[in-house]
Formats: structure tokens, C-alpha cells, sequence
């Protein structure tokens, strides 16, 4: 029960990032020329329940002027204001990312890693000058959407995507060279970040208390045996595996 509960644990973030007011990300200025030659991925673990327009992700030249968006209106999600007809499962956590491929001008869209739209001749052109990142709305609103891992890579292909989702919400670990990357580890450097307590489990709370000492204890459990004298089948591959997927909880 305890394995389970950690790998259960591991399907939703401890912090996500709302997307009811805006925040601005450090340039991007010194990958322009990656930008340029290679194009750009924006990945993201997701969650929502509104009806309303969400604006997710946006790149800017340094006239504010935006160039390129990705933004949802009620459960489908737009590119540059063009609809995907893609709908997003609500309440739940998903994995959804976008990739620009600049020489081929092929766009693509995949949800838990699986593409589900691509659109050629797409023209995204990389403005002269700076380029900046904001991810949430212009001005705060109300939504109720929230970002949990997310991450700007230069174009990414399949093999990097699957991965990236593979490691779940809740992971810490940065795969790939991202020009920038949001884990559960350093995304209390975001102005705005949010504690998801709904998502805390009983587990969550001990760990934060007692960190991962508290598990030490199972060692002891591998020379018990069973009141009617036989050795217990509980073994040192089960803690193991307990260690394994509480670290990869985090927050350990």
C-alpha cells in the first residue's frame, strides 16, 4: 500500500504556477540564433476547469509586440489565435506540448506525447532584437488554470517529448538542454507560485517533517518474521522500490 501510495503521488505537482496573472521570463536573447536556426518547443504540464479564454505562453520582441501565443478558449487550444480543434481533458493533469520546426515550417502539437496536429507552412518569423517569454494573462483575471512542470527547449522531437512526459508532474529532473525549465525543485523561484494543497497527501506531510529518514525504519522489517515463524516476503528490492519512487516524489 505504501508503494502505491508514493507512485500515486507522483501523478500531481506539490507546486504549479496559476495562470491568472502574468509573469514575465528572462530573455531568451542569448538562443536567438538556436531560435533562428532550429525553431522552439514549449512544454507543460496542465490543469483546468473554466470556460473562460486562458492565455498559457507567449513570445515577445522588445517592443512588447507579440509574435507568437498559445492560449485556450474553454477546453481547445489555439496557436497564434488559430483553433487546433484540440480539446484538453478538464480536471485533470496533462501533459501537452508544441514544437516549431523553422526549416521545415512544420508545426506539430502533442498531448501526453502523442502528436495530434501538425500544420505546414506555418511562418513564425524570429523578430531582430530581444526576445522575451510571459507565460499567464497581460492583466490578472480569475481562471482557474494552473501550469505545473513546464519548460522552452529549442525544436524538440518525439524521443525528448516522451521522455519529458515519461518523468511525470512531480518530477525534478531537466532532461534535454532547455533554455529554460520549471521543476517542482526550482519553481519556488517564480514569483506566484502556488502550494497545491489538494494535491498534498498524508505522505507529502510526513516527508516534509521527517524527510526521507522516515523510511529508514523498513530496513529493520527485511529479518522479521511472521508469527507462525516463516520469513516475511518482504524484502530489500520492495524498499528499494519504496526509496526509488519517494525520491522521485520530491520534496525529499
Amino acid at each position: 500500500p505504501l508503494l502505491q501510495i508514493l507512485r500515486e503521488a507522483r501523478n500531481y505537482p506539490s507546486l504549479t504556477f496559476p495562470l491568472n496573472h502574468s509573469r514575465i521570463l528572462q530573455s531568451v536573447a542569448t538562443h536567438k540564433q538556436l531560435l533562428e536556426h532550429d525553431g522552439f518547443s514549449f512544454v507543460f504540464w496542465l490543469y483546468y476547469d473554466t470556460s473562460e479564454i486562458t492565455h498559457i505562453f507567449s513570445l515577445f520582441n522588445n517592443e512588447d509586440k507579440g509574435f507568437f501565443s498559445i492560449t485556450m478558449d474553454n477546453d481547445i487550444i489555439l496557436i497564434n489565435g488559430q483553433s487546433t480543434y484540440i480539446h484538453i481533458p478538464n480536471k485533470q493533469w496533462c501533459f501537452l506540448a508544441f514544437t516549431y520546426q523553422i526549416e521545415s515550417c512544420i508545426a506539430t502539437f502533442f498531448v501526453e506525447s502523442e502528436e495530434v496536429w501538425r500544420e505546414t507552412n506555418i511562418i513564425i518569423k524570429i523578430p531582430i532584437g530581444q526576445i522575451s517569454c510571459r507565460i499567464g494573462p497581460e492583466h490578472k483575471n480569475q481562471t482557474r488554470v494552473s501550469l505545473g512542470n513546464f519548460g522552452f527547449f529549442p525544436s524538440c522531437y518525439t524521443d525528448l517529448i516522451k521522455v519529458i512526459n515519461s518523468l511525470g508532474p512531480r518530477s525534478i529532473q531537466i532532461k534535454g538542454e532547455p533554455f529554460f525549465y520549471y521543476t517542482q525543485e526550482n519553481m519556488r523561484s517564480l514569483t506566484g507560485y502556488a502550494l497545491s494543497a489538494e494535491n498534498r497527501t498524508f505522505i507529502d506531510i510526513l516527508f516534509r517533517f521527517f524527510k526521507v529518514e522516515i523510511l529508514l525504519p523498513l530496513f529493520a522489517q527485511i529479518d522479521l518474521k511472521l508469527r507462525n515463524g516463516q520469513e516475511s516476503e518482504f524484502n530489500v528490492i520492495d524498499i528499494v522500490s519504496i526509496f526509488s519512487s519517494a525520491l522521485v516524489g520530491g520534496e525529499l
